[in-house]
């Protein structure tokens, strides 16, 4: 089965200049992302589409594949589809026998390859067409003077509830979409069928798109132990934690 990963880059990022290859913790941005891809079993081709010359130098040191993109979808009005359909078409041309594609974000770091497999494995098993990949938030979201995801009655009992104990509502976090390739030839979209919501620990949840993202990540990484399997954060028991040691590691 062909599983291609593709990786957009574009070089005309305006709310962080070069977003993609700006250094992080000693590596450019993108470097993240494609070291996960070619990390992950289930990936047969990672490629980098981009327009710049320096995100290209940048790629293949880093062992991508690049396919040049055309300026009209280096654009900031230029949309992720048409890139995916520009790519498909690239690689039909070379014979190539597109099954399953993976987007994979250069903005979201923290996903490994790992996650990657694990999304694989869940996509396999379900049968699904397409999945995006989600993060769980516990917050209380309103609408019209009403709460989304709680009850008026329940939001005024006192005491009030952790937010952990709010039904959570799931995020799209961008981190990994896996679609099949006729999904996206028929739908035209990166999402359509029978869609897999792959959740994913709320620790991997950046996503760098402006610039307090990146600060956000900055400040993570300043009370995050690094290793290579696993981003654990240190934070003070209380509430969120249920005062419970072990849940505040974790």
């Amino acid at each position: 089965m062909g599983v291609v990963a593709i990786i957009p880059a574009r070089g005309g990022s305006k709310r962080i200049r070069h977003k993609n290859i700006k250094e992080l913790w000693g590596k450019p941005l993108i470097a993240y992302t494609i070291e996960a891809s070619l990390k992950s079993k289930h990936i047969d081709r990672t490629i980098v589409s981009t327009e710049d010359a320096q995100i290209k130098e940048v790629a293949l040191k880093y062992g991508a594949e690049v396919m040049p993109r055309p300026l009209e979808l280096a654009t900031d009005e230029a949309k992720t589809e048409p890139v995916i359909f520009f790519v498909l078409k690239e690689l039909k041309k070379q014979g190539y026998d597109t099954q399953l594609v993976a987007l994979l974000q250069a903005t979201s770091p923290l996903r490994r390859a790992e996650d990657i497999d694990r999304a694989f494995a869940q996509f396999i098993q379900e049968g699904a067409d397409s999945l995006v990949s989600v993060t769980e938030e516990y917050r209380l979201y309103w609408k019209d003077g009403r709460p989304l995801n709680y009850s008026i009655e329940n939001y005024q009992k006192r005491p009030r509830l952790c937010a952990e104990d709010m039904p959570p509502f799931l995020k799209e976090n961008g981190a990994i979409y896996i679609t099949k390739e006729k999904i996206i030839r028929e739908k035209l979209n990166r999402v359509g069928g029978k869609i897999a919501l792959f959740k994913m620990p709320q620790e991997t949840e950046i996503e760098l798109d402006t610039r307090t993202d990146w600060l956000r990540l900055q400040k993570k990484k300043e009370k995050a132990v690094i290793s290579s399997n696993r981003v654990y954060i240190i934070a003070e028991i209380g509430c969120n934690h249920q005062g419970d040691i072990d849940i505040a590691k974790k």
